[in-house]
């Protein structure tokens, strides 16, 4: 996997979404960012980070790239538990934050 171990933060998440929110969101992981997509149709790029995890270089150049061709992108602070989250939409750096059933419902919304 190179540099870093498996994150069980991107695999709990997985599980998470699958059980609240399996038919009515579908979810791909492309290189640890998730892609929401709703009728065949992509709405978002999100990527999860642990709690204490910084954005990257890397990151910001896939994110300004996600961004240049319409694509909304979203940072997300959280923790295996699953209980809060903080996103961040990147195009404007604001950040909120929800518990678990009102980040569902975001996401549900997008």
């Amino acid at each position: 996997m190179g540099k870093y171990p498996p994150s069980h933060l991107l695999d709990k998440y997985s599980d998470w979404h699958y059980q609240k929110l399996s038919g009515r969101c579908t979810l791909t992981d492309i290189d640890r960012i998730w892609v929401e997509v709703r009728d065949n149709k992509v709405v978002c790029a999100i990527d999860i980070k642990e709690s204490f995890a910084p954005v990257t270089k890397t990151q910001i150049v896939v994110y300004d790239y996600f961004e240049s061709l319409g694509l909304p992108v979203y940072t997300i602070w959280t923790e295996i538990g699953f209980t809060w989250f903080k996103v961040q939409r990147w195009s404007t750096k604001k950040i909120e934050s929800y518990t678990e059933g009102e980040y569902a419902n975001w996401i549900e919304t997008l």
